[in-house]
Order: C-alpha cells, then structure tokens, then sequence
C-alpha cells in the first residue's frame, strides 16, 4: 500500500510537561502540517520548544525545574514511518543499538494481524526528568537510555532552528545530506559508503596477509633482533626479585662482618687495643696500692662488698679495689672480642658470589632499559616473538590475490565517488541559486548563498574517498552587501540561519522524509512585505510534514493549520498555560490581538478575518482534498489535552 506524504514523514503527536520551567502540568496536542505558537511578549512562547529540546537531549540547568517542584519531567509521543523505512534507517539503528523496542498503534497491528495492511506508523515516546541538584534521566518507549543516545535519537526526530537555537544545519553532515536530497544522490551516497566499507574491510585483510605473511622484511629483522637480545641473556620469570633479594642479604653480610672485624680490632688485637690499655691501668692502679702500703687481705673481698662494707674497702684500699676492677673489665673486653671473632668465622664472606649476583642484575637491569618491558613480560615476549617469527612464512600467491581483489574493489569505489560528485557538480549551482531566490523572498534580498565541493587527496595525491563521498561540501553565505562570504555554520546569525534553512526545506522537503522541523521566532527583523511571502514558504514547507513555529506576526501564525496560544496567569506561583485556538473565532481573535494589541479593534479583526480567508484561498488554490488529510491519534474523550484542560473560542 503506498505510503500518503503525511506518513512518510515524522511528526510530534503530543507533548506532557509537568513543572517545566513555568509549566505546572500540560497537555499539548499536535497535528501534521503547520502549527503556529503565539503569545504576548514575555508569554514564554518559546517554552514549548525548550521543553522539546529538553526531552530531545538538549543541554540544561537546574533552573528548567518550575520552582518549589522536586523535579522536572517531559514527554513527547512522536509518530515515526515504520521500521525499515528508508526514511528512518538511521534511527532505527541507533533504536536497535540502545534496545529500545518500536511499538505499534494499536489499530496498525491489528491490521498487520488480520493480514490487511502493512503497519503504516509507530509511536516513539521520548521522555526525560530532572530532579532538583541531582541526576536526569531518560527513557525511550520506557526504556532507559542515557543522555548522549537521547540527543542522538533526538537529532533525527526534530531541527531546530532560531534566535537561540544551534541549527542542524550547522552539521557539515547535514549540508552533505541537503545537497544530496535536492540532487536525488541519497542512493548514490549510500552506494559510496557501502563501497568504501567494502574497501575498508579488504584492506584490513591485506594487511593482515602481509604481516602473516613476513612480507616486510624489516619487520622481521626488528622482531628477530629483541629475540635475540632476550636469548643472550635467558632470564626467568621471578630471576630478578631472587636475585635482589639474594644481594641484600650478602650486602648485609658484609657489614655484619666488618663490624664484627672492628669490634675485635678495637677490643683486642689493634695496637693500643681497649684490653692493652684496660691491662696497663689496672696494673698501674695495683703499683700504686703497693707503694702506699695498702693491706691486700684487709677488707671484704671485692665480690661480697656491699652497702657499708663496700665503702669501708673503698677506704681502706682505694687502689687495690681499683685495678681488680680494671682487671675484670679487661676480661669481659676479652670476652666479647673472642665472641665477635667466632662469629665472624661463621659469617665468612663469598666475595666471588655477591659479585656474580651484581654482574647478573646488571645484565637483566639492561635488558629491561633497552626493551622498555620488566623482566617477567620479557620473558612472555619471549614466547611470543617466537611464535610470530614462526608465523612469519612467505605466501606471495595469497597475498598478491588479495591486492587483486582490493584493487578491484578501490576502482568500484572511485566510480561510485565519482558518480556522486558528478550529481553533486550539477545540484550545487542549482540549489544555491534556488536558495538565494528564496531568501530574496524572505526579507533577505543581498544573501547570496554558494556551495562548495572540497575535494581532499591522499597521502599519494589519489582522491581521499570517505563514506560519504570524495568532498566535503560547504554552504558559504554573504548576508550583506560588501560582506564577503563565509562558511554558514560561522557567519549566519540565529534568524539568517533560520530563514536559509526555510529556504533550503522548501527545495527539498518533498525529496527526503524530513525530521519535525522547529523554526523559534525565524521572524525576527521580518517586515510586513516579508511576512507574506513567509508565511507563504512556510504554508508550502509543511505540506506533507510538520513544522512548529514561534511567531509574532499574524500573517505568518495565519498560515497555520493548528494553532496554540501560550499565557501566563496566576499570582505568586506563575503558571504558563497553553491553549488550543480549535475555532475561527478564537483564531481571528488572537491574530487581531497580534496585529493591533489588547483589546483587539475592529479594523485588527477585519484584517484578521482577512488574512483567514486569504490563508484558506490560498490553501484550496495549493492542494487537493486527498492532500489535505491527516492521520492523528485520537486522544480518548474525558482526557486532559491542554493547561488548564480547556480549548478556547475567544
């Protein structure tokens, strides 16, 4: 069954929001085609768009949070061409790679189960929270997803563009994809980039085939030449800790036995030795009681002399006590040399082994320095360096056929590229001068916009083929007169990129299924001349498609199909309420509003019924009646669609 335009593209069906920024609770309703957000000045018209950033991945603070809520939270319920659309096969790879599960209306599987029909749309839900100084998260049809995978389903759901928004046509892969839409070259893209995966792949294979096959030679002789330094020197796994640790011992060794050879030189066998010195005092001491006369035997003797014995033989033989004294001091200093050198005996040095372990911790220490590995992952390199040299065999036969076979493969790839460029060569001058046409009508009458085809070169001068082709493109525009022109990304402001990317749309909107298009106050600095012819350009773009404006111009919200007005009320806790303008009246009324101020006049209303009428003229002149149909879900009756749960008629 074929597919009616409003299908084939993607549209918002609904959005919730519940303390977002000034949204207490809302339920807004959309429909394909052209809705108009309007509101006085400081209304927060815009909200409904940051809400669908919000919900779409877009970057944000705490203060979207309404204040005194704990959290913020949006959803928006999109339908979406089914899977294996070609309008959707990015997104459902980006689906498929996060598991998120595309589910059916129910009516649609109904009919896939009875066998009638092919299911023609599926509803996407996106939703988002962000609790108050904490963590977000988001979901996509209840599945949790994180924040980068939102933003990138997100991009191909919905563009944004306007006085505050970043364009995706900032993307230069996005003016890839406009200048291949306007060309018809989707194909062809798809083509390149399945050829250059092709070529991609082969040369994987061949270079693996070289390097299994030794075909360089000088990778050979590198990895032949660090096996060989890891053989000269044959270490083992856990040789060099051993051996530190065997160092550290015999190094301990050697100052144990040095002391030990000083404490016995000191003691007793140097010249001048404690003992010899201790030996001449003593006897010294003993010459001196003889020649005073003392009495050897008078007195305690010296072990049982104590307390006041003790000092009784201190008076009575003050020298006598003194050199036994001495002479038992010398003793124990004896004592202790003889002990220090039996143990030194036992600790005899092995001078040759401690400089043995030296010479080997040396070699291994340079061989770690000149592999930049330790020891132990030498030792595993070792094993697997001789299993690479081993798998090192000449295979010219296999390894030439492969190069056939990628040569083949690079030619069908410069084909397809060059296929490519030559449909981008003729759309490029033909766009740009669509485009510049265009902006002329849309207040823009000095722009002039030119698309440029830079070609890249390899590091062999050959054409660099990418995925997407040969060239980058490159939108370049001079806004003014005496400006000179400047990639678009870079000179455009908000409202120039808005109205070039209208202008763009309205060239290639019936060419590719189109993400829902959000133009934010693309009217800013749009006189009434240029309002016309906007409003015109828009009412063209969102045949088949969605757009979502923000407006301030009656006859740009005129143009509409559906249209919502955005207030503030309440006192203290502001409150933003949305309202569907579902009749003439209340249409007529809010445009006259937007003409003439509040309360509207008569002659506000008259141009107001004017510009109705015109639209609705203008719209019979541009479509049949198939065209105008609308595929939208039904929302049960009983439930809340909008602010206060209320549509307006004045």
């Amino acid at each position: 069954m074929k597919t009616s335009p409003e299908l084939a593209t993607i549209f918002l069906d609904e959005i919730r929001a519940r303390d977002f920024v000034l949204f207490e609770e809302v339920v807004v309703p959309f429909t394909p085609g052209l809705c108009a957000i309007t509101g006085g000045s400081g209304a927060g018209k815009s909200l409904l768009t940051e809400a669908l950033r919000f919900v779409t991945g877009a970057r944000v603070g705490p203060s979207c949070v309404r204040r005194d809520a704990a959290q913020a939270r949006v959803e928006a319920s999109f339908r979406v061409p089914s899977p294996g659309d070609p309008a959707t096969g990015s997104l459902d790879a980006i689906l498929e790679a996060a598991g998120v599960p595309a589910r059916f209306e129910d009516d649609d599987a109904e009919a896939l189960d009875a066998g009638s029909a092919e299911p023609r749309a599926t509803t996407l839900v996106l939703a988002r929270t962000l609790p108050r100084g904490g963590r977000g998260r988001a979901f996509v049809n209840g599945a949790s997803v994180s924040l980068a995978t939102l933003r990138r389903i997100g991009g191909h759901l919905v563009e944004v563009a306007g006085q505050e928004a970043a364009s995706g046509l900032r993307r230069p892969e996005a003016q890839v994809e406009i200048l291949d839409a306007f060309a018809g070259a989707d194909g062809a893209r798809m083509e390149v980039g399945r050829r250059h995966d092709e070529v991609a792949s082969l040369q994987r294979r061949h270079t693996e085939l070289a390097e299994r096959a030794g075909h360089d030679a000088l990778e050979h002789d590198r990895l032949r030449e660090r096996l060989d330094e890891i053989v000269a020197v044959a270490p083992e796994v856990g040789e060099l800790e051993r051996l530190e640790a065997e160092r550290r011992v015999l190094r301990q060794s050697e100052r144990v036995l040095g002391c030990l050879a000083r404490i016995e030189s000191e003691l007793y066998e140097a010249d001048g030795a404690l003992y010899e010195r201790l030996g001449g005092l003593s006897r010294e001491a003993a010459a001196l009681a003889e020649a005073v006369g003392e009495d050897p035997g008078e007195g305690p003797d010296d072990d049982g002399a104590t307390g006041a014995e003790g000092e009784h033989a201190e008076r009575v033989r003050p020298f006598g006590r003194l050199s036994e004294r001495l002479s038992g001091i010398a003793g124990e200093v004896a004592a202790v040399a003889e002990a220090a050198r039996r143990r030194r005996e036992r600790h005899a040095h092995d001078e040759p082994r401690l400089a043995a372990v030296e010479e080997r911790i040396g070699a291994l220490r340079a061989l770690e320095r000149r592999l930049g590995i330790g020891i132990d992952a030498a030792v595993d390199e070792q094993a697997e360096l001789e299993r690479r040299i081993a798998s090192l065999r000449e295979d010219d036969v296999e390894l030439a056929r492969a190069g056939e076979v990628l040569a083949a493969a690079e030619a069908r790839l410069a084909d397809a590229a060059a296929t490519l460029t030559a449909a981008r060569e003729r759309a490029a001058p033909r766009l740009a001068k669509r485009v510049t046409a265009a902006l002329a009508e849309l207040g823009m009458e000095e722009a002039r916009l030119r698309i440029e085809l830079r070609s890249g070169s390899a590091a062999d001068g050959a054409p660099s083929v990418g995925r997407a082709g040969a060239e980058d493109v490159v939108f370049l525009l001079a806004a003014n007169p005496g400006e000179g022109e400047g990639p678009l990304a870079q000179v455009a402001s908000g409202g120039e990129m808005a109205r070039v990317m209208l202008a763009i749309e309205g060239e290639i909107a019936d060419r590719r299924g189109s993400p829902l298009l959000v133009l934010d106050e693309i009217d800013q600095n749009v006189g009434a001349r240029a309002a016309d012819a906007v409003a015109r350009r828009l009412g063209a773009l969102a045949r088949g498609r969605q757009v979502l404006l923000v407006t301030h111009l009656a006859p740009i919200a005129g143009a509409a199909r559906h249209h919502l007005r955005v207030r503030k009320e309440g006192r203290g806790r502001t409150r933003a309420v949305v309202t569907v303008l579902a009749d003439a009246e209340a249409r007529r009324r809010e445009l006259a509003a937007m003409i003439g101020g509040e309360p509207p006049s008569s002659s506000a209303l008259r141009e107001a019924a004017r510009l109705i009428a015109k639209v609705r003229t203008d719209r019979q002149k541009g479509h049949r009646a198939g065209r105008r149909a609308r595929t939208v879900r039904r929302v049960p009756q009983g439930t809340p669609r909008v602010g206060s749960s209320r549509r307006s008629s004045g």
